[in-house]
């Protein structure tokens, strides 16, 4: 008897035994992938930080070697030698700017001299041509020759070859209301002998004789055409003028 009562309660032992369950706590904490990916790089910037400063350590530590020994005197000295020169380059950079603007302002005065230069011989040039063409119609030399090419000069362009092309208001070639051709400076010329101006900056006509008026119209000289040789380019205007008043 007593041995099935012993057996009963161990029995009775076996089965009142709680059992462990072999499963994980489903009360542990899980992390997701975003914030498994948000630490790693947390720990990422933590070791670039870590090695940005151990770099920093080193070069600071390294310039600390580098001044090692040497007496603060001598670094003093060191360091205003360094001011010195840097003030001395700066001063020298001062200097070439200056130089370098002196030299583009003679440069601009050098070409505006050399244009006004070219101006003047092209000018020079007109002149003399146009001195051929005027006493090549019984233009007059000097003073007439001047005031001749002061009033008429800016409608004539000299060519390459030396010849003149006559030009109207607009700058183009003054064409010939019938023909259409260009107008020939001479012939251009020729109708200014009667200009109650111009007219006198031509030589009279042959034919002359006493009692003749002595107008551009008639081209013919009652001897007083020389009195004008004396009289400057004003005067001629003024005498020319006075001479209109009494025709």
């Amino acid at each position: 008897m007593e041995d099935q009562k012993l057996n009963l309660d161990m029995d009775l032992d076996v089965n009142d035994t709680p059992e462990v369950s072999a499963e994980p706590s489903t009360e542990q904490e899980q992390f997701s992938k975003e914030e498994v990916g948000k630490l790693l790089k947390a720990l990422h910037s933590e070791r670039d930080a870590r090695r940005a400063q151990e770099k920093a350590l080193k070069e600071s530590s390294s310039k600390l070697a580098q001044l090692e020994g040497i007496d603060p005197a001598t670094y003093n000295r060191l360091q205003e030698e360094s001011a010195r020169r840097a003030e001395a380059e700066a001063q020298f950079e001062a200097r070439e700017l200056e130089r370098q603007k002196a030299y583009e302002e003679v440069k601009r005065e050098s070409a505006t001299r050399e244009r006004k230069l070219e101006s003047q011989i092209k000018e020079m040039g007109r002149h003399r041509a146009f001195e051929g063409l005027f006493q090549s119609v019984g233009g007059k030399g000097g003073k007439f020759l001047d005031t001749a090419w002061s009033q008429l000069g800016d409608n004539l362009r000299l060519e390459s070859d030396g010849s003149f092309t006559v030009l109207d208001s607009s700058g183009d070639p003054l064409l010939d209301s019938e023909s259409g051709k260009r107008i020939d400076p001479k012939e251009w010329l020729n109708e200014f002998k009667s200009d109650q101006f111009l007219g006198f900056t031509f030589e009279p006509e042959a034919g002359y004789g006493s009692g003749i008026n002595n107008s551009p119209t008639s081209r013919r000289d009652t001897g007083t055409m020389n009195d004008y040789e004396g009289l400057s380019t004003s005067e001629l205007f003024a005498k020319a003028f006075e001479n209109m008043g009494k025709i």
